[in-house]
């Protein structure tokens, strides 16, 4: 905590990650790096810690008004937590794009379907959703 070391150095340095060690990197992370690495930290079984999974959540909600998020990076944490996280998550993208979410031209968007093109096609029908609301 003192020395503000980031959860990628920390994680590859130590070799259990332990929840007091989770708790201390939790204190100085953003809310971005911890939706980045909240499938680490479900791999590593930290979310089942109540205090880690606490301040999880603590950071979750602190996203929804930080400028900083990527929106898109939440769908992808989706993935990899509980459906009660996934909840929260799902709370701070929705909060994240009615925010900053505004088109005030006519817009189209395209996406090349062919098969090569699976990822695009995934994002495309996540941001028409987006957009059709």
């Amino acid at each position: 905590m003192k020395y503000r070391v980031p959860y990628l150095v920390a994680v590859g340095a130590v070799p259990k990650v332990t929840p007091t060690i989770a708790i201390a990197l939790l204190s100085v992370m953003t809310p971005q790096e911890v939706l980045n690495n909240l499938a680490s930290m479900q791999r590593r079984g930290l979310l089942n810690d109540p205090e880690v999974r606490k301040l999880v959540e603590e950071k979750l909600e602190a996203a929804k008004a930080d400028a900083r998020v990527s929106t898109l990076k939440a769908d992808l944490a989706m993935t990899h937590v509980d459906e009660d996280l996934a909840e929260k998550v799902r709370e701070v993208r929705d909060i994240r794009v009615e925010q900053k979410a505004e088109i005030s031209l006519p817009t189209a968007l395209f996406v090349d379907k062919s098969g090569s093109m699976e990822s695009a096609i995934e994002v495309g029908k996540r941001i028409s959703a987006r957009i059709g609301d």
